[in-house]
């Protein structure tokens, strides 16, 4: 019986560490893949800055001919 005991605390210790070390992975993966979403939403927002430039020197450029 109290082998029993002891081999049962021993895998509760271990299933203990398992969930612990899963935890920390998944963590930082969740860190991982929120840095990365980060670096994409920042690149994207660069583009639509550089095309909302684009267009509204496109407007201006035909406004301005329009006026004439």
């Amino acid at each position: 019986e109290e082998r029993a005991r002891r081999l049962t605390a021993e895998a509760r210790g271990q299933a203990e560490a398992v969930l612990t070390e899963t935890e920390t992975q998944l963590r930082h993966r969740h860190q991982e893949a929120d840095r990365y979403a980060q670096e994409v939403l920042r690149q994207l927002e660069a583009q639509l800055t550089g095309f909302l430039t684009s267009v509204r020197r496109g407007l201006e450029v035909l406004e301005k001919d329009s006026g004439d």
